[in-house]
């Protein structure tokens, strides 16, 4: 029995721009200890995928 094939595309996701990545940070309540969590890992996904994008030529 075969596995399923592996297909690898590049370039689907779209990436934010900065000025999307910091309204998007901006729409985040920072008053709630939960707001905070939020904007931390949020903040911490958009910049390692803006690095992760980069590399792409």
């Amino acid at each position: 029995m075969r596995g399923p094939k592996h297909v690898v595309k590049v370039g689907k996701t779209p990436v934010l721009d900065p000025f999307e990545a910091r309204e998007l940070l901006d729409s985040i309540d920072v008053s709630t200890p939960i707001g905070l969590r939020d904007r931390a890992l949020i903040g911490l996904m958009v910049y390692s995928f803006a690095r992760v994008a980069r590399r792409s030529p």
